[in-house]
């Protein structure tokens, strides 16, 4: 599924932001083997465009996965991403488009959920993206 460069940007802003680059140790499109924890795994649950490639709409998940410092991490990661992604003007370079574009997100939901283990939490983060791209050819 085409997520018109929202990864790249996101992975961008989270690894230039001086709080959220200390909560994180890398942010992923699957779980690598050998990964360190805190990390997180970006998930595109529904992309719908218009006919005319002007507009587009993406809900995803951010879910930021902890393991061991307890829920006060996941809480900490879930409030500042919320407060600067919000206030971001993603501006995105689609690998396959000539048409560049720039995304607003909003906060859908978010969750925690405690696994078997007993020492693993997974904060989830439902967003949904606006997404504007350059009128121009393509």
């Amino acid at each position: 599924m085409n997520d018109f460069g929202l990864f790249k940007a996101l992975k961008q802003t989270i690894q230039s932001d001086d709080r959220l680059s200390l909560l994180v140790k890398g942010i992923y499109t699957h779980k690598p083997q050998d990964v360190s924890y805190p990390y997180i795994i970006y998930e595109i649950q529904e992309t719908k465009t218009d006919a005319f490639m002007v507009q587009a709409m993406m809900r995803f998940n951010l879910k930021f996965i902890s393991r061991y410092t307890g829920a006060k991490e996941v809480y900490s990661f879930l409030d500042a991403s919320q407060k600067i992604l919000e206030q971001q003007d993603l501006a995105l370079k689609p690998s396959n488009l000539m048409r560049t574009g720039h995304a607003r997100l909003r906060l859908i939901k978010h969750d925690i959920i405690l696994f078997k283990d007993g020492m693993t939490r997974e904060g989830n983060s439902r967003y949904q993206a606006r997404i504007r791209f350059t009128i121009g050819e393509l």
